[in-house]
């Protein structure tokens, strides 16, 4: 009965891992040289391909593979795909594949994987076809495709006077005050863009317009604006060349707006964009409060020693954005949690042991308890090296790295 137990909760245990988000585990890098990885595409044009090149003594001669391009390892959508080959014979095999007697290569022709407007890196997969179901191998690497016509690089907002009292987005900005924001490197298809260009301020998710959208003329890739926040909020910006478009990619960003920000003014200049901006959770906090600040802190990366990574503040404290510091959190997390459990397991059988008063129903009661909490500690333990194990080295099944 005691065996079947464990047994149960290790087998939810593991079913729980296995459904478990793939993107979380790093995916093996294919070994070897490679040539076409790390690079940033320049601005899209027709015609535009991209090459990669990766060594194949790894590779098992005797298999079929294929290639894809992905702008996430999780993504269902392929942003390109090669045609199936094999590697035992050079040549060309189609799709822009060509093998040589050391290495494969893949000219990437598709529109999609060589522009992304969200400015995403595209990740290359090598897949094998020796089983009925295809496997992911290894990731060969990545590249930054062009980013669209029209893009832009650093977004700073503040209030104040920058070099004297300037208080940053990152930090706790002020309603009824003057908000600055600068946008540096627009370009139009890599070069400087002049001309007008409409800043898009929001509140409340795009619902409502802070401010009117009057063109803006932009000098050498260079914008400058103000308006004034009238009330608390988080307030959004997004900057286009009409109100139809097109518009600037990589250019959204979003920023809190308090009533009272008491100390939590951020005197370091911040280069916000949309993948480093402040969470908005922070704004349903009480404002000028030990949490409140610590949250400010925790979005926008200035704390946890000052490591620099943007987190979400939570009730057990700064979880950073990245999937394996949230993984190291939760599993730290798991490991206080199950190791607790056992403790009061063993005090508590203890407690029945030492009360028994040699009743064998109740020693029996307790030793099963101690014995239990013991082995379930070890599992608890080794549980991830264990389904790692049995993840990779078994089955060898994808998303499970070394």
């Amino acid at each position: 009965m005691r065996f079947s137990k464990i047994l149960l909760s290790f087998l939810v245990f593991l079913g729980v891992f296995l459904v478990m988000p793939r993107g979380v585990w790093a995916l093996d890098t294919c070994p070897g040289a490679k040539d076409g990885i790390g690079v940033v595409l320049t601005t899209y044009q027709s015609g535009l391909t991209h090459t990669i090149s990766f060594d194949k003594s790894f590779l098992n001669p005797d298999w079929k593979y294929y290639l894809k391009v992905k702008n996430s390892l999780t993504s269902p959508d392929d942003a390109a795909q090669s045609p199936s080959f094999r590697i035992d014979t050079p040549g060309n095999k189609g799709g822009g594949v060509s093998v040589t007697s050391d290495k494969i290569s893949w000219t990437i022709s598709s529109k999609e994987a060589l522009q992304d407007s969200k400015g995403r890196d595209m990740r290359v997969i090598l897949y094998s076809h020796n089983l009925s179901t295809p496997e992911q191998l290894c990731e060969v690497g990545s590249y930054t495709p062009s980013g669209g016509d029209y893009t832009c690089g650093n977004i700073t907002v503040w209030q104040g006077t920058e070099g004297v009292d300037a208080c940053y987005a990152g930090g706790c900005l002020s309603v009824e005050k003057t908000t600055y924001f600068r946008v540096e490197n627009m370009t139009y298809r890599g070069q400087p863009f002049s001309g007008n260009v409409l800043p898009f301020i929001g509140e409340a998710g795009w619902y409502d317009m802070a401010a009117d959208g009057d063109a803006v003329f932009v000098s050498n890739g260079l914008l400058n604006r103000s308006f004034t926040p009238h009330k608390e909020n988080t307030y959004y910006l997004s900057f286009g060349v009409s109100l139809v478009g097109p518009f600037f990619s990589n250019c959204e960003v979003s920023f809190d707006v308090r009533n009272i920000c008491g100390n939590s003014c951020n005197k370091s200049p911040t280069h916000i964009s949309s993948d480093t901006t402040p969470f908005s959770l922070c704004s349903q906090l009480q404002v000028d409060t030990e949490a409140y600040d610590s949250c400010i802190e925790c979005a926008a990366g200035s704390n946890d020693k000052d490591d620099g990574q943007a987190g979400v503040w939570t009730a057990i404290g700064c979880i950073k954005r990245d999937p394996t510091s949230i993984m190291q959190r939760f599993i730290t997390l798991g490991l206080g949690i199950g190791g607790g459990v056992s403790l009061l397991s063993t005090l508590a059988g203890g407690f029945i042991l030492t009360t028994s008063q040699g009743d064998p129903k109740r020693t029996g009661q307790a030793k099963e308890m101690i014995t239990n909490a013991v082995i379930g500690l070890i599992f608890v333990i080794f549980s991830v090296t264990i389904l790692q194990f049995i993840g990779y080295t078994v089955f060898r099944l994808p998303g499970f790295g070394e």
